[in-house]
């Protein structure tokens, strides 16, 4: 089921990877965020949108 254009591939970099470990392990960081920088690292990793949305809801 396509039904948007195709999703273009994310890269991040060493830095930017490691500051989203960083947030994603702070037991105080804010839950909203944390989950954002999960999305983020499921998106690098190559999951459609769908894949994705599925999993946090």
């Amino acid at each position: 089921m396509n039904t948007g254009p195709k999703k273009r591939p994310l890269h991040l970099t060493d830095k930017q990877r490691d500051v989203l470990t960083g947030i994603v392990r702070r037991r105080l960081a804010p839950q909203q965020v944390a989950k954002r920088a999960r999305i983020l690292f499921e998106s690098e990793q190559g999951f459609s949108n769908l894949q994705i949305s599925s999993e946090f809801r």
